[in-house]
């Protein structure tokens, strides 16, 4: 009888981490080991196969041939290992759940809704993580995620739970100077910051739709606060002194209680939705499953959206 050839486990996983991951110190940092005992590992397997898994360039690795073909052989064996212990670890069809959420929706809309969820479902403890990064549920202690973005994630199925619009907002004082929306060139304006057009927003995308100029990007220029996150940015315009771009999943409260208008209402659609977000390589918890249904049936029913 034969005996298998199976490497040392310890340099599998150490080799599984880095071709996941992409470099060494994050490797590391998951496995919660030293640098030099990853770069052990990895020494022992290319020894042990007698082949170069990764090239080594400068700061950074990369797999060569042998490594790419390796690694998308041996990665089903860990996802089945992972299932497995799930599965056997995690019996119980309740219990805590770890929900992680980006800040703007968590303090501006989710926090207001746990009491609804607690009495829907009283033996599910919602543990609230607030985050913007991009969730690894491969590595990171998170059943469900809600991201805001195109809802395209190696790692994660996805759900749309909600389209957005924006638009200019203001107090009602400041929107006494803007009758309509080519106004909103002399007026003092809120700026977003940040490069991916499916979270940030900015004028010059609005204003493709309602002002004519010569230079449009001038509009995301001149005075006025610069945020990177949208909440900050709402609460600056609610001090009155100026006009910001808004989703309206986030202005709604403060337009229903009329602190805030919408002076041009000029609301356009925006290119990133909420999405509810669950591991693709582990069965959901049963409880993740019933906040899924839960959230996106909530969200859509107290928000809604009254545009097309």
């Amino acid at each position: 009888m034969s005996v298998e050839k199976i490497p040392p486990l310890n340099a599998l996983r150490a080799f599984d981490t880095v071709s996941r991951l992409g470099s060494i110190s994050a490797a590391s940092k998951a496995l919660n080991v030293s640098a030099s005992s990853i770069s052990q590992h990895i020494t022992s397997l290319e020894t042990y196969l007698n082949a170069p898994l990764f090239e080594r360039k400068s700061n950074r690795l990369e797999l060569t041939q042998e490594g790419e073909k390796y690694f998308s052989n041996i990665r089903p064996a860990f996802d089945l290992i992972s299932q497995a212990t799930y599965e056997l670890t995690n019996t119980a069809e309740e219990g805590p759940l770890r929900v992680s959420v980006i800040p703007s929706l968590a303090h501006g809309w989710l926090l207001n809704q746990l009491e609804s969820f607690e009495a829907q479902f009283p033996t599910v403890q919602l543990s609230i993580v607030s985050s913007s990064d991009l969730v690894n549920f491969d590595i990171e202690d998170v059943d469900v995620a809600i991201r805001y973005g195109a809802g395209s994630y190696d790692d994660a199925d996805s759900q749309l739970i909600l389209k957005d619009f924006v638009a200019p907002v203001c107090t009602p004082d400041f929107a006494r100077s803007i009758q309509t929306p080519a106004d909103i060139v002399s007026v003092r304006r809120a700026h977003a910051s940040g490069t991916n057009p499916l979270v940030v927003t900015k004028w010059v995308d609005w204003a493709a739709y309602f002002i004519q100029v010569k230079n449009p990007e001038m509009l995301d220029g001149g005075k006025g606060p610069i945020f990177d996150d949208a909440m900050a940015l709402l609460s600056s315009v609610l001090r009155g002194r100026c006009v910001g771009l808004a989703r309206y999943s986030l202005a709604k409260k403060y337009l229903d209680e009329g602190v805030l208008v919408a002076p041009v209402g000029s609301w356009v659609p925006a290119k990133g939705g909420y999405y509810v977000l669950t591991p693709k390589r582990r069965t959901p918890k049963l409880a993740a499953k019933k906040f899924r249904r839960w959230i996106k049936k909530h969200i859509a029913d107290d928000i809604g959206m009254p545009f097309k």
